[in-house]
């Protein structure tokens, strides 16, 4: 979602030029007592000539100069409702209601909450098989190779609705081939296999730098025991883990 402020930024997006401000809130991080002005500045920081000041910023907000604000609001499902104030007031239109409010979020129980907020909603389902198609052709500039391609990840084309994974697994089948056919050939191309080439090269990708932990520098040693704490949640009916027991 971030990535629509970039966009509107860089003027690369039609859609968003209607408005006249864009700010990006990832609810995940939201502190209690913190204002949204603050959380809007907090994204900024670090930014060479940055003086904005939170009055600015409540002008803008405050709807009086006709300014046309969206505001995106990132990562809902890993928000607690009554952690901040100002972002429960402001999805339940109790303030801010002169701007747009963008809420994305994976599906949980707390959205239907805000059903009676809300007036769009869409669900975002990925790429269709042609959008798939017209990305891999766009990657691999041959139409050829992109046909091939799709005839080789058959098994696991479900994941390739997904941009993010369709982009991994285009970038792992261009740039380090060797690795992911390997991974291909252990699982004989199965969804599996795939899961587990992506989930290596993120690992690896993680520890590139020299690091004094050995465990740290063997991307199979920690998938197996992030499998064995998945199965032993599966288990005991333990879906979420804490951050503690992920730190393995």
């Amino acid at each position: 979602m971030k990535r629509l402020a970039v966009c509107w930024a860089q003027g690369n997006s039609p859609e968003l030029r209607k408005f006249d401000f864009v700010f990006y809130l990832p609810l995940q991080s939201a502190k209690e007592k913190q204002s949204i002005e603050d959380m809007i500045i907090q994204q900024h920081k670090g930014l060479k000539g940055n003086k904005v000041q939170p009055q600015t910023i409540r002008a803008i907000l405050g709807g009086k100069n006709k300014l046309r604000v969206l505001i995106i609001t990132d990562g809902y499902d890993e928000y607690t409702k009554g952690t901040n104030v100002a972002i429960d007031e402001a999805l339940e239109k109790e303030q801010l209601r002169d701007c747009c409010i963008l809420l994305a979020s994976r599906n949980c129980k707390q959205l239907s909450a805000l059903a009676d907020c809300t007036d769009v909603e869409v669900d975002l389902t990925g790429f269709s098989d042609d959008g798939v198609k017209e990305y891999i052709t766009k990657y691999t500039k041959d139409e050829r190779t992109s046909e091939q391609w799709l005839k080789d990840w058959d098994k696991f084309r479900e994941l390739l609705r997904t941009p993010f994974l369709l982009s991994m697994i285009c970038f792992l089948q261009s740039k380090s081939k060797a690795s992911f056919d390997k991974a291909k050939t252990s699982f004989d191309k199965t969804k599996t296999g795939i899961t587990n080439a992506l989930a290596e090269r993120l690992l690896k990708w993680k520890t590139a730098k020299p690091s004094s932990d050995e465990s740290e520098q063997d991307p199979q040693s920690t998938m197996l025991r992030l499998g064995k704490l998945a199965w032993e949640g599966l288990q005991d009916n333990q879906l979420q883990q804490t951050f503690d027991k992920v730190q393995i």
